[in-house]
């Protein structure tokens, strides 16, 4: 995986449009949210107590404590 170097000092100074100026920043608070959105969810995930805990409950004819 090969990630492109941006040289930030050139995007700075690079003369721009509003229209091209607020995509840009658009893309990057989508950008940072969307990365603190997919590690939370990978913590939640990898989180210990997060074991699905299967209930099984019977249901209809003899199912509950009364008349047993």
């Amino acid at each position: 995986m090969n990630i492109p170097k941006v040289d930030i000092d050139s995007v700075l100074q690079k003369e721009m449009t509003r229209k091209e100026f607020l995509r840009l920043a658009g893309a990057g608070v989508l950008g940072i949210v969307g990365i603190t959105g997919f590690l939370q969810n990978v913590n939640k995930l990898a989180s210990p107590g997060n074991h699905a805990k299967s209930v099984t409950q019977a249901h209809g004819y003899g199912s509950s404590p009364y008349g047993r």
